[in-house]
């Protein structure tokens, strides 16, 4: 069964630049090396761009905790992202009630 989750979070503004470069390289390794996730998507908020929300999709637990333990995920998030954090992250994982997606969504401005 599918696995979809969130993830979301504040970074403080002095942090913004690092922690939007791990986000891309982040997403880059995802897409390369873990098949098991279907889907990463890392959105800013537009109206408060320090808040952030990851969308993501994996194809089973493995797939997951491959994806949160392996490098450069472990890495970046502990040196990076955790401590440009205000607060807390707030991890929710859901089930698909129903879905249109089109191919566009995966281009990026």
């Amino acid at each position: 069964m599918t696995i979809f989750r969130t993830a979301k979070y504040t970074i403080r503004p002095e942090a913004m630049e690092a922690c939007k470069e791990v986000i891309r390289e982040t997403v880059a390794y995802t897409k390369e090396h873990e098949p098991g996730t279907l889907m990463y998507l890392v959105l800013q908020e537009a109206e408060n761009p320090a808040n952030f929300v990851h969308i993501s999709a994996y194809s089973d637990e493995v797939a997951l905790e491959r994806h949160v333990t392996g490098e450069p995920m472990l890495t970046n998030i502990q040196k990076v992202i955790i401590p440009a954090t205000v607060g807390d992250t707030l991890f929710t994982h859901y089930t698909v009630v129903d879905a249109k997606l089109s191919p566009s969504l995966a281009q990026r401005d």
